[in-house]
C-alpha cells in the first residue's frame, strides 16, 4: 500500500468516488427522506474529502480546526449635543 501524502490523496478520491455513488443513489430514490438522508452523507463524504485535501496541502498532520467568525461591536455614533441657547443665536 501506498504511504505519506498519496496514500491520503487515494483515500480522499475514494471518498470523493463514494460520495458521487451516494448521491447518484439520492437521485435514483422516490422516498424523499432516503434521498434527503443519502444527499447529506454525500455531501459530508465530501467535505471530508476537502478536509483532507487541505490537511496534505498545509503539510501539517494536525488536526483541522475551522476558525471562528470573528464578533465584531456594532459602531456607535457618538453624537454631541449642544444646548438651544449655543446653537447659533449669539
Amino acid at each position: 500500500m501506498v504511504d505519506g501524502p498519496n496514500k491520503a490523496r487515494l483515500t480522499a478520491a475514494m471518498l470523493r468516488e463514494e460520495g458521487w455513488r451516494l448521491l447518484k443513489e439520492a437521485r435514483a430514490t422516490p422516498e424523499l427522506r432516503e434521498r434527503s438522508q443519502l444527499a447529506r452523507q454525500a455531501l459530508d463524504l465530501a467535505q471530508v474529502a476537502e478536509l483532507m485535501d487541505a490537511t496534505d496541502q498545509r503539510g501539517g498532520t494536525g488536526t483541522v480546526i475551522p476558525t471562528p467568525r470573528r464578533w465584531r461591536r456594532p459602531r456607535v455614533v457618538v453624537t454631541e449635543k449642544v444646548a438651544p441657547e449655543q446653537e447659533g443665536s449669539s
